[in-house]
């Protein structure tokens, strides 16, 4: 049980974690999975990174190459490794991917349906202002997917890159250490802090640190590291170290 999380909200609404590179936010994320893996969700991943192909909690992976012949529509959670692929292919791929999902979580009476979450790693690729008015399907998830039980999770190191629709409709934010100012500048919008405030406490979060922002309030949580998928019990960091960070701060 991770108490930093509300697996019923992501799944009503959607789940972003912001930070730079090495800073912690897809650790973060596979501490998030691995929770709603154990609630029975279908996870599916999309990593253009293979962030996910080791250390992660979803032992199912595909590696998609444009030879493949097979069908990559599965009903049980996968990490899809698109590294090999092409940026705009990698889009095509997952618009059909989530296309196949919605319209058969559509068609599904509402009692059998088995809630999915969708993962996109490196999430600026996918959910852009600039490319997610086309991918059709993907802004269908972000926008009504609720209404089917389908969610979604944003993870990247360029919210100024986001989407803003796709960031506010997530009721759980989080976010970590950044500095360059056109992200800084797109969270403060979600920190409500001065721009003084924003710079002094995100850009020195330390590793694995974040701020998490739910339905408009804000804490501080200090995340252990993701031990695998038998990991039973989690590391907790020194409660000192959230001390620190909470006299930075205004909750």
């Amino acid at each position: 049980m991770i108490d930093f999380f509300d697996v019923n909200l992501a799944i009503d609404s959607g789940v972003c974690s912001f930070a730079g590179r090495q800073k912690g936010k897809t650790n973060l994320f596979k501490l998030l999975v691995h929770e709603l893996l154990k609630y029975g969700i279908t996870v599916k991943v999309f990593d253009p990174s293979q962030a996910w192909t080791r250390n992660g909690p979803i032992l199912d992976k595909i590696t998609v190459r444009l030879d493949q012949q097979m069908d990559l529509l599965t009903e049980f959670s996968i990490v899809y490794d698109i590294s090999r692929l092409t940026r705009p292919d990698q889009r095509t791929l997952v618009n059909s991917i989530i296309a196949e999902d919605y319209d058969k979580q559509a068609n599904t009476p509402e009692k059998l349906r088995t809630p999915k979450f969708y993962v996109f790693e490196e999430a600026q690729l996918f959910a852009s202002s600039q490319s997610v008015r086309w991918m059709e399907e993907v802004y269908k998830l972000v926008t009504v997917g609720a209404n089917f039980k389908m969610s979604y999770g944003l993870i990247s190191q360029r919210p100024a890159s986001i989407d803003t629709e796709c960031i506010s409709r997530c009721s759980q934010i989080y976010i970590g250490n950044l500095w360059e100012s056109n992200d800084l500048r797109k969270i403060r919008n979600y920190l409500n802090y001065s721009r003084v405030e924003t710079y002094e406490v995100i850009s020195h979060l330390p590793v694995g640190c974040f701020v998490k922002i739910e339905n408009g309030k804000k804490k501080i949580i200090s995340v252990p590291l993701f031990q695998g998928p038998d990991a039973t019990e989690l590391r907790s960091e020194k409660p000192s170290l959230v001390q620190t960070l909470k006299s930075l701060i205004r909750i």
